[in-house]
């Protein structure tokens, strides 16, 4: 069997399954159709056999359990087990637009200079179906990653080889894409977003619970670590403090605050 262009990677560990059905039918109905959909499953209670065999196609590949690794483990195992040139990364709850994967596979390819291309995103939940526009569009530099201007996470596509070779993710937890970015631009690595919404990125209410100040710390150890190599000035070091601050807000106070000061203009999610 010919090695698919693109390989999704997603990690999977106690998903919704609804959620889960809809993020893997926007996957399997992709206008772009070589690719392959690696689940990791990370040792949740989620049916995933069950839930992949109602879609009956070959090219969703689950990796078995091997215990609850967490998240950068379980990513670096479906980038390793890859067959494609391409990683495409998304989460199981989030929902891609029919042509996401066309779209950005088609700017990776043309643009062999940026190891990493992103999308915007629009935010949605269960309660509002208008959210906000994540991401801003350009090439990122070291001073924009440092400044929080990085991409959104599930909405980018890198070229396998060139993640494998910078040592893949390390663990920071929650902030393992931050210190990607990071390390990639040490490397001499170029980082791009598209001015285009191809993602639905879910965020519900709930999820704030996991934005508190102890599950923060992967974040500052990573920023503390980071930005001295990156030649961080006074402007970049308040980046340090700012997820101490904001974990140890009130969560309808940082929801609050990002609607009215951080996040772009609203949207309707994608179809």
């Amino acid at each position: 069997m010919q090695n698919p262009a693109v390989s999704v990677v997603m990690a999977e560990f106690n998903t919704d399954p609804l959620y889960l059905e809809e993020s893997i039918a926007s996957l399997v109905n992709q206008t772009f159709r070589d690719i392959e959909i690696i689940i990791v499953d990370d040792g949740g209670s989620t049916d995933l056999a069950g839930i992949s065999a109602r879609f009956s196609d070959p090219r969703i590949r689950i990796l078995g359990s091997v215990g609850n690794r967490g998240l950068v483990q379980s990513l670096n195992r479906g980038i390793q087990s890859a067959r494609g040139d391409y990683i495409v990364r998304m989460d199981t709850d989030d929902v891609a637009a029919p042509d996401r994967i066309e779209k950005i596979h088609a700017f990776a390819v043309a643009n062999p200079h940026f190891t990493v291309v992103g999308s915007l995103a629009v935010e949605f939940s269960d309660t509002h179906g208008t959210g906000r526009i994540l991401g801003r569009p350009g090439e990122k530099l070291a001073r924009h990653i440092m400044r929080g201007d990085a991409p959104i996470h599930p909405s980018v596509i890198f070229r396998r080889k060139d993640i494998i070779d910078s040592g893949l993710y390390e663990e920071f937890h929650r902030a393992e894409d931050l210190a990607l970015w990071c390390k990639l631009v040490l490397a001499g690595r170029r980082i791009f977003v598209m001015n285009e919404v191809l993602l639905n990125y879910r965020v519900n209410p709930a999820d704030y619970k996991k934005r508190t100040l102890k599950h923060r710390r992967g974040e500052i150890k990573a920023r503390a670590f980071y930005y001295p190599k990156l030649g961080a000035g006074p402007y970049e070091y308040l980046f340090v403090i700012k997820p101490i601050i904001a974990g140890a807000l009130p969560s309808k106070l940082v929801i609050a605050f990002r609607n009215r000061f951080i996040l772009g203009q609203t949207k309707d999610p994608i179809p």
